[in-house]
């Protein structure tokens, strides 16, 4: 049975605080109570604890704002609670808890943090109570005691479920993080979403940057940022900063004018990743089978490969690429629909797929988060016929490499490829056997080169403007 305090009026002067050399008191907070009290004259009992030794004097355990506010005051007398001096520090702190759970409105993260002291000094107070001390709790007279969640939902009248969640997030996310949940007023869904992060470090930079999106969302040009959403900035930092550090020449963008499938100038695991665009017809499917195997040899172990495909022969594709690769994912890139001609068949052409493989010894999964429809932003054929937009190209750069990788493409046409990678501080070979095409892919790539890093083009940004770079520090392919 918890011991029950009384309400006196007691002398200000009878009433130390133990913890007066350490306390940090809010001055507006003491001057507004203090406001308050000579307009009211009354406010909320302080909490204190005969003295063990002299019954004259109390220890004050809770209200110091109030006791400094009586003071500004000038009163002489404060109503307290007083607990007797036989009570324990447990015991009196839970009466406090308890009490401050069921009538102040704190915040849920608040909630969560005295849940938790709450459960472990009902634990100090009830032992039996403790997971694997016995089957049941069981006082010595032989009267059920509740467990602590049945026991706080009863009081509180928050159902059982509830505390239960506010436990978890206390025990799983910790002081620290709570904390500065409550800071940022983030809601409860912030803190559930905080758990799938793995580490504390993490998650305090995950609330510091949803609270720095926060001000985008409230002037309306971003969506209410959540924890993925911030993720995911994160790692486009993470990739910026990468991209920074990097500056490449000549030699880190290689065009190479031969077939793919003679070519043996790659030396074998030297690719960190394969992105291409082979020919969709019917009569050349047989080269994504060699593209495949030569992935095979190239990449490195871990090492992707996206291949471009048509939606017509899509089966036969993925069938001619599981013989020398491991299928990952497909995903979708939608564009603006036009309709094209395949034989006698006219076929919208909306969107096309690609595949993502990897080797076969590979046991790791990508580098970032990955969607499953790319929005494409229109087709750009100034340069070749079947030319991709720079920009569709960015998130698979993105979640298959990171800066300094070298990607291949084995079907270069006018470049694409290695302009996006450029653009994104990734090195780049590419394979074209037209020679038009391969002077038109060194002259997009020079340009290429002179232009600034970015971590993602703006849709709209199809002509490069020309800004020369700083000086570049030469990083060299084996190839």
């Amino acid at each position: 049975m918890l011991p029950k305090p009384t309400l006196l009026k007691i002398a200000i002067a009878q009433i130390v605080d133990p913890q007066a050399a350490t306390r940090v008191l809010n001055v507006d907070h003491v001057a507004h109570l203090t406001d308050s009290l000579r307009d009211i004259s009354q406010f909320s009992p302080v909490v204190v604890r005969e003295d063990r030794a002299d019954a004259s004097i109390y220890h004050l355990w809770d209200g110091a704002h109030r006791l400094q506010a009586a003071k500004d005051a000038e009163l002489v007398e404060i109503h307290a609670h007083v607990f007797p001096a036989t009570a324990t520090d447990a015991q009196v702190r839970r009466c406090i808890l308890e009490s401050e759970f069921i009538t102040r409105t704190d915040s849920w993260a608040v909630k969560c943090l005295k849940l938790q002291e709450l459960k472990s000094l009902y634990e100090i107070c009830s032992p039996q109570t403790v997971p694997g001390k016995w089957k049941r709790g069981v006082k010595s007279s032989g009267e059920p005691v509740p467990s602590f969640a049945k026991h706080i939902a009863c009081e509180s009248g928050n159902g059982k479920s509830t505390i239960a969640e506010m436990l978890t997030l206390a025990k799983n996310l910790g002081e620290v993080v709570l904390r500065k949940l409550d800071n940022c007023n983030l809601p409860k869904e912030i803190g559930k979403e905080l758990l799938k992060v793995k580490t504390e470090d993490e998650r305090v930079a995950v609330i510091e940057k949803i609270q720095n999106m926060s001000s985008a969302h409230k002037s309306g040009r971003r969506a209410e940022p959540n924890v993925a959403a911030a993720l995911d900035a994160m790692r486009k930092d993470e990739r910026a900063k990468a991209c920074a550090g990097i500056h490449l020449t000549s030699n880190d963008a290689q065009v190479v004018h031969t077939r793919m499938e003679s070519y043996m100038g790659i030396p074998d695991g030297s690719i960190d990743a394969v992105i291409t665009d082979p020919l969709y017809h019917q009569e050349h499917l047989a080269l994504y089978g060699d593209a495949a195997r030569m992935s095979a040899k190239v990449l490195k172990p871990g090492g992707f490969a996206a291949f471009y495909c048509g939606r017509l022969n899509l089966f036969k594709v993925m069938s001619l690429l599981d013989e020398h690769l491991t299928i990952e994912t497909l995903l979708t890139l939608e564009h603006k629909e036009h309709f094209g001609n395949i034989g006698s068949t006219r076929l919208a052409g909306d969107c096309k797929h690609i595949v993502i493989c990897k080797t076969k010894d590979a046991k790791t999964d990508f580098h970032g988060s990955v969607k499953g429809i790319i929005k494409g932003t229109g087709q750009q054929k100034d340069s070749h016929i079947f030319q991709q937009s720079v920009t569709d190209l960015d998130h698979l750069i993105d979640v298959m490499t990171k800066p300094g990788d070298v990607i291949l493409d084995m079907f270069a046409g006018s470049g694409t490829t290695g302009v996006a990678a450029i653009l994104k501080s990734r090195r780049t070979i590419l394979l074209e056997e037209d020679a038009e095409d391969c002077a038109e892919c060194r002259a997009r790539l020079t340009h290429a080169l002179n232009q600034p890093k970015v971590l993602s083009l703006h849709p709209k940004a199809q002509q490069l403007d020309g800004h020369p770079s700083s000086e570049p520090t030469a990083l060299r392919i084996a190839v």
